[in-house]
C-alpha cells in the first residue's frame, strides 16, 4: 500500500464526520423533521449533541392511576424533552403497572409513578374497546419485555422499539392504527386520532371563569 492510499483511507473518514457534523449543526427547527425519517433523525442528534441535556427533577403532577382501564394511553410532557411536546407514552397494563423502557433493561412492565413525579404534564387518552381488545393489547405489550428499545427505531423492524411504537403496534394489533403515515413513530403522532378521547390531565386544568 502505497502512501497516497494511506492517505485516502484516513482522509475519507474524517471527510464523511466532518460533512455529518456540519448537517448536524446546520439543523434549524423549520427544516420540518416530523415530516422527514432523515431530519427526524437530525432533529434529535442537533438537541442531544449540541444542546442542555434534560435535567431530573421531581415535581407533582397530581397524576392517580385509580381511574384507569387496562389499554389506556398515558403521554407526559417534560420542558427540556428534544422530539415534541408529549416526551413519552405508555400503555398502562393495571394494578399500577404500565410498559416502560431503558437502555439496561430494554421494553419492561415497570410503575406509573414517574408520570406524577417526573414530568411538567400528563394526560391520559382512552378508545372505546372491548375488555377482550384490552388484554389483547395488555398481552402484547408484556411479550415484548426485554425486546431493545432503540430511539431509531422504524416501525416495521420487529427487533428494535420504543414507548411510542411500542403503543402504535399494541393497537394496531386490535385493529385501531394510530400512525398510517409515518415510518417513525412520536407519542405526538399518536394522540391527535379521533378515536382517542381525552379522559384526564394533570395537573388539573382549571375552568375559565369569566371576570366580574
Amino acid at each position: 500500500m502505497n502512501k497516497h492510499t494511506e492517505v485516502c483511507l484516513i482522509a475519507l473518514p474524517l471527510f464523511l464526520l466532518a460533512c455529518i457534523g456540519i448537517w448536524i449543526m446546520a439543523y434549524k427547527p423549520s427544516d420540518g423533521y416530523l415530516q422527514q425519517d432523515t431530519s427526524f433523525i437530525r432533529h434529535f442528534l442537533h438537541c442531544n449533541l449540541f444542546k442542555d441535556q434534560p435535567t431530573l427533577k421531581r415535581t407533582n403532577t397530581g397524576f392517580t392511576d385509580k381511574n384507569l382501564l387496562p389499554g389506556d394511553l398515558i403521554f407526559g410532557h417534560h420542558a427540556n424533552g428534544t422530539y415534541g411536546y408529549w416526551t413519552h407514552c405508555s400503555i398502562y397494563l393495571g394494578e399500577g403497572n404500565c410498559s416502560q423502557q431503558n437502555l439496561s433493561e430494554g421494553m419492561f412492565e415497570g410503575k406509573t409513578y414517574d408520570f406524577k413525579d417526573f414530568y411538567d404534564r400528563v394526560v391520559v387518552f382512552r378508545a372505546s374497546l372491548s375488555d377482550i381488545q384490552r388484554q389483547q393489547i395488555c398481552n402484547f405489550v408484556r411479550q415484548r419485555s426485554g425486546s431493545i428499545f432503540d430511539m431509531s427505531a422504524r416501525k416495521h423492524d420487529s427487533r428494535l422499539w420504543t414507548c411510542a411504537k411500542l403503543c402504535w403496534a399494541a393497537y394496531k394489533r386490535v385493529g385501531i392504527d394510530l400512525c398510517p403515515d409515518s415510518n417513525y413513530i412520536l407519542p405526538d403522532f399518536l394522540c391527535d386520532d379521533k378515536r382517542l378521547q381525552k379522559i384526564a390531565v394533570y395537573p388539573q386544568e382549571k375552568p375559565n371563569v369569566p371576570a366580574r
